[in-house]
């Protein structure tokens, strides 16, 4: 299941989410956490949708249907976000959530609102976070930090926003940290929405079965594949 923004052009949130599990042979669900107004370049607004209907959608879909993996994309806030996930967690005590947590567009506009609450207070019950370089430094200042909450939740450093060694990602996983080097095959294009579909290839791949340091592996040469198909910052999804 995806939980996510609507971005009209596809490039990110939802839909990109849905192409990328529908391409890698899962079947996805949609909740849509907010409708967002704009192009593959500019947010213009966005217009949350409350707790309570997120809430009410999740609900529907897992009295019926069996979900075990959950990819959250944009959020409002820590609150919406604790709420969301301890609902999950109590319905499905097994369920993995793969977090993106993205904090503001390439643009410049703001989504999520930490606010006072730690990081490691949010990250409780999240089995993988996939934030960029940016976001990385804003939740966690440090490496060393990383490391540590890396025996809580895994986190996977994407690499396309670094100053240095651009393209290699870092997953830290149990104190530990390996790195992901990019494949040098074709020409790399900057990409609207490769970070959310980074993260939802990683949660189809762990839905597959894979493991965490595999899963995180097949993603980057899936997300590699639309980075290279065109030059525009719309890429096509394929295997």
């Amino acid at each position: 299941m995806s939980i996510a923004g609507f971005d009209a052009t596809a490039g990110a949130g939802i839909l990109a989410d849905i192409k990328t599990f529908e391409q890698l042979k899962v079947y996805g669900l949609g909740v849509i956490s907010a409708n967002t107004f704009q192009t593959d370049c500019e947010v213009r607004r966005v217009q949350w949708i409350s707790i309570e209907d997120i809430i009410e959608q999740i609900d529907m879909l897992i009295s019926k249907f069996s979900v075990n993996y959950f990819k959250f994309g944009i959020l409002n806030d820590s609150n919406s976000f604790d709420v969301i996930r301890d609902f999950i967690l109590k319905k499905n005590s097994k369920a993995k959530i793969i977090w993106d947590p993205v904090l503001h567009s390439s643009s410049g506009f703001s989504f999520f609102n930490q606010g006072n609450e730690s990081i490691s207070s949010i990250l409780k019950g999240i089995y993988l976070i996939t934030p960029n370089e940016h976001e990385f430094q804003a939740l966690f200042k440090s490496e060393q930090y990383a490391l540590e909450l890396s025996y809580q939740t895994y986190i996977y450093l994407k690499g396309g926003h670094r100053l240095n060694n651009v393209g290699e990602d870092v997953l830290y996983a149990k104190g530990n940290c390996y790195t992901l080097l990019p494949n040098q095959s074709g020409i790399v294009y900057p990409k609207h929405g490769s970070g959310c579909i980074m993260a939802a290839a990683i949660t189809a791949y762990l839905a597959l079965g894979f493991t965490v340091d595999i899963a995180c592996d097949k993603a980057k040469r899936y997300i590699e594949g639309v980075l290279t198909s065109n030059s525009s910052l719309l890429g096509w999804h394929s295997i």
